[in-house]
């Protein structure tokens, strides 16, 4: 079972009965995710939800401003307790440790400034760009993205580029 199938089963609506629960606990440790007991089980399988809630906001905004690829969460073998953004095939230097639970603009926020430095890399500029000024957009708080041109300000919420 991978990250993805994972965050699907939990998107999936249904309740998260303890047979449910057992089966990502399973997929976890496939992963080499240490999986804790039941009431911690349960928060890390929120966690992961909001994880992949923010991993959809911005492959959204990827989308919306036309850039091709997915972005995607990945557990490192070498670090079993760590998540690493991922784009065209690189990932991030650094990791998000799971256990730590944010926010989901918290989570947010560290999805898409983790990522923005991935897709930077990968095609050679600025990503997003402001669509009234051409300047890189930058996470800002309450998982915005804020363009700091001359007159700075937000251009939408992470997830809604794009959008009227």
């Amino acid at each position: 079972m991978t990250f993805e199938e994972i965050a699907a089963a939990l998107r999936g609506g249904a309740g998260l009965d303890d047979d449910r629960a057992l089966n990502l606990a399973a997929g976890l440790e496939g992963l080499g995710v240490a999986v804790p007991a039941d009431a911690d089980l349960r928060a890390l399988l929120t966690e992961i939800a909001r994880l992949d809630e923010a991993v959809r906001a911005v492959q959204h905004d990827l989308e919306a401003t036309g850039v091709p690829g997915r972005v995607t969460l990945t557990v490192p073998e070498w670090a079993p307790g760590w998540l690493r953004v991922t784009y065209g095939g690189r990932a991030a230097s650094t990791g998000i440790a799971l256990g730590q639970p944010g926010s989901l603009d918290q989570v947010t926020m560290d999805v898409a400034d983790t990522a923005q430095a991935i897709i930077a890399e990968e095609v050679w500029t600025g990503w997003p760009t402001c669509p009234e000024h051409g300047f890189g957009l930058h996470v800002d708080k309450r998982a915005v993205w804020r363009c700091k041109g001359a007159e700075p300000h937000v251009v939408s919420r992470i997830g809604q580029l794009g959008e009227a």
